[in-house]
């Protein structure tokens, strides 16, 4: 029994995934590529694409439930295949976990990055900025 053991730990090799680290000072994205999903309590979801400040004065942000994150996405990815600068594939989604987002949300959103094919995604924080214009959002 010890010699099994021996012998099949020693085959099995764990597996870990791949992780792409950017180069100091990060790569620069353009902001048409970006879009920002930030999870919220009672399964509530807060979109936007580009920069907040901007995408704020021209009301290109709003509020939505999960089901619809696979559109979301499916739409960005449309509207980056239809330009002749990008494609489908060069869509980049930011997700940043708000108060009270639940881990079982983050982890649906990271399903869909794979359902969706979307290549490249991040994980970080909220900014002020976001914050603010999320309280903005749920008071109306």
């Amino acid at each position: 029994l010890i010699t099994f053991f021996m012998i099949t730990t020693a085959w099995s090799k764990p597996t870990v995934m791949k992780l792409a680290m950017p180069a100091d000072g990060g790569t620069p994205q353009p902001e048409s590529t970006v879009i920002t999903l930030i999870p919220l309590e009672e399964n509530k979801l807060f979109y936007y694409e580009g920069q907040p400040d901007i995408a704020l004065s021209n009301g290109g942000v709003g509020i939505t439930s999960f089901a619809s994150v696979r559109g979301l996405i499916r739409n960005s990815q449309d509207r980056l295949s239809r330009s002749k600068k990008f494609k489908r594939t060069d869509l980049m989604v930011v997700i940043k976990p708000g108060e009270g987002c639940s881990y079982g949300n983050i982890v649906d959103l990271l399903d869909e990055m794979l359902i969706g094919d979307v290549r490249h995604h991040a994980l970080t924080e909220l900014t002020a900025v976001e914050t603010s214009a999320i309280a903005k959002l749920s008071r109306e």
